[in-house]
């Protein structure tokens, strides 16, 4: 069993102007942690700006984690870093290693745009594969289902009106004597709204035919009261709910 010493316990983090004690290597548990991401990120950033010293701050609380970088004002999230250093400086998560591009790159340090990603399989061919390892100009893509037909099929990009193409091309996925490809493509008739079927009523029928209106006046459910002018619907034997409690 190895046991340290008071001197070896009470050592401070070789940082300078770090205040916590050493842990792993000479170093704190946060200056270890950012050395060990720093072997691993691309080297863009340089090792004063993750070793400097933060200023104080009367505004941090001590419960909260703050980014590790210089004068980042941001909250800690992954590894004592905040989103942004994070993706900067996280092996998995690094940029485009073309200048002025700003998306991440997938593989080979490019993005997919600059040639990242798995590429097509055709011999000189640069651009991003879609299945079977080819882009769509040299065949890869979903196809169309039909016989001898080359075209791709629709049934992943449109809107869910198209959703159900059953894999063919726009052109095939037409029923043949159904409809047209014009009728697909324009935009739908609007269905027929009926009226009320009172005379002169030009309100829309609602419930069996009628209007809200008519359908509380004629419905056999919604009846006028019985007693002698009352205009309340009868909701018992013919009576409002008023007149039946005073026949009993």
């Amino acid at each position: 069993m190895v046991f340290l010493t008071l001197e070896r316990a009470m050592r401070l983090c070789t940082v300078a102007n770090c205040s916590r004690y050493a842990k792993v290597h000479g170093r704190c548990l946060l200056h270890a942690k950012i050395k060990s991401n720093w072997e691993k990120a691309a080297p863009t950033m340089s090792i004063e700006m993750l070793t400097g010293v933060q200023p104080l701050n009367e505004r941090r609380s001590k419960k909260n984690r703050w980014c590790s970088i210089t004068e980042c004002e941001q909250l800690a999230r992954i590894d004592g870093l905040c989103t942004r250093h994070n993706m900067q400086l996280s092996s998995k998560k690094r940029k485009c290693v073309i200048v002025t591009c700003n998306s991440y790159a997938r593989t080979r340090g490019l993005c997919t745009r600059h040639g990242g990603g798995n590429l097509c399989r055709f011999q000189g061919c640069k651009t991003s594969a879609q299945s079977g390892g080819l882009c769509r100009l040299h065949g890869g893509g979903p196809r169309c289902k039909h016989p001898k037909c080359d075209q791709f099929s629709k049934t992943v990009h449109l809107c869910p009106r198209f959703a159900k193409l059953d894999s063919k091309c726009l052109i095939h996925s037409i029923a043949p004597g159904r409809m047209s490809l014009d009728s697909i493509l324009s935009a739908p008739a609007k269905r027929p709204r009926k009226l009320c079927s009172i005379d002169e009523c030009q309100k829309l029928s609602r419930i069996d035919g009628l209007c809200t209106r008519h359908n509380m006046m004629y419905s056999s459910k919604r009846r006028k009261c019985s007693a002698e002018g009352c205009k309340s619907y009868a909701r018992v034997r013919g009576l409002c709910a008023r007149h039946s409690s005073l026949k009993v």
